[in-house]
């Protein structure tokens, strides 16, 4: 059988996940709880136990170097008992735990190399790690040769750096754990290049807008925080330049994203021109359409879906339907959510136009242009009252806790949201919403509502239950992740967490305590090696912070084309483009006063 034709690499942007320490065995002595090692041992007593869901687990106890130990497969084959009825020393690859006094080793791995450290990457499906290493390498010893280096020598001194073929060397072939030095030297090369580029680009033209707010402020029911005077102040100095103003605004649920859009859209309508909001979802747009109408009137505020189009008001609220209609005197374009739509619908919308996004979690690329300077950021950091949100990562065995949790907020008067990663059909161990039917209407008789992509009427379903003083329990897909208003939302459970990224969570979760209730958010996982990816959910509640891990995973994206993860900006540590971003300013503009 043919070996499987290994992709094209590019070793600038194609890095280690993780790396293993393989040039030493470690003795029973020195093991850590949790710590991944190289050990060794030669079998003693080879068995089976029975778990609790009634499958074999093999159990073996090892005599190693200073002690013995034991190593558990939930997984195993013939070829594992073979490997271990042969006898004679084994190497392998684990993370130790504590039972009974014993060091245990579940599902340890039997590494293809010894004696060296070795970069982990991101495979094709039944490639393994040496052959791709090697693959890997030979693609950086080609770099290494045919990269051009246009940061100035003078530059690699003063911030001692390695030149390209050190750090392409020290990131697939280290002679030990790389620290942060050779990915700064590559991410410094990449930004380097990109300020020049970014340079050289001129914002698109755009109308001029001038206006007093101050008449739109004073009429506000409430008051204003800090953060929202600065963000407005920033987007009316963006828009008198004349030149296109790209800001994206980062702020936390209920933090008052709207209502910065709302002042904006009030100086382009005294100047005359026509602001249109864009959001994902048709319940959205009611919503915003609902608040805008408070605000500035019907009159003046038309709303733009798939059923309902009105005509030439000033403010004009929908959804995709927007881009498929022409708007004459459009002066600014708000769009809301904007990891929602794609980088081709985000730029069509706003030719010509000012363009403000808003979101709690940006998408990777917009972070990328943002560290780079391509787009202007505001952020609100602070919250016009308190929020409580708790949160906990929990697996099934806490589905008694979190029922009776249920059963104490609905009896206070709150309401549950309950999300599910599938529509209809079952996948493996994940339920959906028409298969946990049965189960809701039993444990909550007359109190559950369900509703997910295909349900007909779904704005009509989601509508009554925010108005409904009985439907208590909302269980839904992920439709309601995007900007829902529910008062009374006091607990939230996704089940099947895993199947989301954080940033998608991290929205869910802004259903519940938007008024300043305290409020529980259940995230259920199923698959254990989600967990510690989940449990960052447990202490980040900032979603830009959010968005960063969710990019340590995922990469960029292009910050010229339309991909929105992909090889640009790959690196392990979002903290160092911050870094490098600062220290090529400092430099670009010590080589301007040089010349």
């Amino acid at each position: 059988m043919a070996k499987r034709r290994l992709p094209d690499i590019d070793p600038f942007g194609y890095l280690p996940l993780r790396y293993e320490d393989r040039r030493k065995h470690v003795p029973v002595g020195q093991f850590k709880k949790g710590e991944k090692v190289l050990f060794r041992g030669c079998p003693d007593k080879i068995g089976e136990e029975e778990t609790w869901t009634g499958k074999k687990m093999l159990v073996v106890s090892m005599i190693g170097d200073g002690g013995s130990f034991i190593v558990k497969y939930f997984h195993f084959t013939d070829w594992h008992l073979r490997r271990f009825e042969r006898g004679g020393y084994i190497s392998m690859w684990g993370a130790p735990k504590k039972e009974k006094d014993i060091w245990t080793f579940y599902q340890p791995g039997f590494p293809d190399e010894i004696g060296l450290v070795c970069p982990i990457y991101k495979t094709p499906s039944g490639v393994g790690q040496k052959r791709f290493r090697d693959h890997v390498w030979e693609a950086a010893r080609k770099g290494m040769s045919a990269t051009w280096d246009e940061v100035p020598p003078e530059v690699l001194a003063r911030r001692d750096f390695p030149t390209i073929r050190e750090a392409l060397q020290q990131i697939h072939r280290p002679y030990q754990i790389p620290d942060a030095r050779p990915f700064t030297r590559l991410a410094y090369r990449e930004v380097f290049e990109l300020k020049k580029r970014l340079a050289g680009v001129r914002k698109p033209a755009a109308p001029v807008i001038e206006a007093d707010i101050r008449p739109f402020i004073d009429k506000l029911p409430f008051g204003l925080t800090d953060d929202q005077m600065k963000a407005i102040a920033e987007i009316l100095e963006d828009m008198s330049t004349g030149a296109a103003m790209r800001r994206i605004l980062v702020g936390d649920v209920s933090s008052g994203k709207t209502v910065v859009s709302q002042a904006a859209a009030y100086a382009c309508m005294i100047c005359g021109y026509r602001t249109l909001v864009l959001t994902p979802s048709t319940v959205l747009a009611r919503q915003h359409y609902e608040k805008f109408s408070q605000l500035f009137g019907e009159e003046k505020v038309g709303l733009c879906t798939g059923r309902e189009k009105t005509g030439n008001a000033r403010i004009i609220i929908g959804t995709h339907a927007l881009l498929n209609r022409k708007f004459d005197d459009v002066g600014l374009v708000v769009i809301d959510e904007q990891h929602r739509f794609g980088v081709s619908q985000r730029t069509q919308i706003a030719l010509g136009a000012h363009a403000l996004q808003l979101t709690a979690t940006p998408i990777p690329r917009t972070v990328s242009l943002i560290y780079q300077g391509a787009i202007d950021i505001s952020t609100l950091n602070s919250l016009p009252f308190k929020r409580e949100v708790m949160t906990r990562v929990v697996s099934k065995s806490h589905t008694t806790e979190i029922l009776s949790n249920i059963r104490e907020v609905i009896g206070d008067g709150g309401k549950a949201l309950v999300v599910y990663p599938l529509v209809d059909d079952e996948k493996g161990e994940y339920k959906s919403v028409e298969s946990s039917k049965e189960f809701w209407e039993k444990a909550f008789p007359d109190e559950t509502l369900f509703v997910h992509g295909k349900t007909d009427g779904k704005e009509d379903i989601v509508s009554e239950f925010r108005t409904s003083m009985e439907k208590r329990i909302l269980v839904a897909t992920s439709l309601i992740e995007t900007g829902i208003d529910i008062p009374e939302a006091s607990i939230l459970i996704v089940s099947g967490a895993e199947c989301f990224g954080l940033a998608a969570l991290h929205q869910l979760r802004g259903r519940i305590g938007r008024r300043g209730n305290r409020s529980f958010c259940y995230f259920m996982f199923k698959n254990p090696d989600a967990e510690e990816r989940l449990k960052l959910l447990e202490t980040v509640h900032d979603g830009f912070e959010l968005s960063e891990k969710d990019t340590d995973s995922r990469g960029w994206g292009d910050t010229f084309g339309r991909e929105q993860s992909g090889n640009m900006f790959k690196l392990p540590s979002v903290s160092i483009y911050k870094k490098v971003v600062d220290m090529v300013i400092e430099d670009l503009q010590s080589e301007m006063a040089a010349k």
